[in-house]
């Protein structure tokens, strides 16, 4: 049975494959204090947002609902705050939908971001929402709304384009969930994930090539076409390479086979 794509699903798939892969099938970890934190001022950011959308709307023009349905949309509501959304491939929480003034044209969902900067990230996750009520609704939202930074301020954003990445994605997530064992890589996120510990012990025991810090995945696989598919194996590649003599400031790249042959 296909497993139900949750947002926090989703994102993780922005962050590690193999992350995805653990959540996806009922896998979970132990949140590191980095996460709860993140998660914690999120939550309490996006309460206070939606407390400002409220001030800006009047009681008649603000509809608060449990479900999203096909229904939802066809209102005359300028605000929908809707507590629940899923469909039966993908799911969220907290979806909220505004609408201009005097306006009967389409709704725009809105998505909260604490940060002043607007990431790429940011907009692929207001895609999945848009996605989402797409297939709950069969309204597409082409466009949608950023609310962010500490004075909340808020942008529009065309999602054509996200929508297509998101959609791709959403294929290459429903490809991950029939992998027995998908690549495994250790990656930057791991310092603050919930399966960090247990990851790092698969790689110690493997004696991955990811435990080399700095290392990227295109090394690695470059490598393993090679046939070097170990940090033992890898750590024999090292040759030194003799300086130039007349070059008065040589260079001094980074040979990873050395790091591989320090951590041996």
């Amino acid at each position: 049975m296909r497993p139900i794509l949750t947002e926090r699903i989703f994102e993780s798939a922005l962050d590690c494959t193999y992350k995805c892969h653990l959540l996806l099938n009922g896998r979970h970890g132990n949140k590191t204090e980095y996460e709860e934190h993140t998660e914690r001022l999120d939550n309490m950011y996006q309460r206070a947002a939606i407390v400002r959308l409220q001030e800006m709307y009047s009681n008649k023009d603000t509809m608060f609902l449990d479900e999203l349905t096909r229904d939802t949309l066809h209102n005359d509501a300028r605000l929908v705050v809707i507590m629940h959304a899923e469909t039966n491939a993908l799911k969220s929480d907290w979806i909220v939908l505004t609408r201009a003034k005097n306006t009967r044209g389409s709704y725009q969902p809105v998505l909260f971001h604490r940060e002043e900067e607007i990431s790429t990230r940011t907009k692929l996750l207001l895609a999945f929402r848009s996605i989402l009520i797409e297939k709950a609704t069969g309204i597409v939202l082409s466009h949608g709304q950023i609310i962010y930074g500490p004075d909340f301020c808020s942008v529009t954003i065309s999602l054509s384009t996200f929508i297509t990445k998101v959609k791709t994605m959403l294929c290459r997530v429903d490809e991950l969930a029939t992998q027995q064992d998908p690549a495994f890589f250790l990656c930057s996120h791991c310092e603050i994930c919930e399966f960090g510990t247990s990851c790092r012990s698969r790689a110690v025991a493997e004696d991955s090539m990811s435990l080399i810090q700095g290392i990227g995945r295109p090394q690695i696989e470059e490598q393993n076409r090679k046939g070097i598919f170990t940090l033992h194996q890898y750590s024999h590649t090292f040759r030194p390479r003799r300086s130039p003599k007349r070059v008065k400031n040589p260079s001094k790249p980074r040979y990873f086979a050395l790091q591989a042959r320090a951590a041996r």
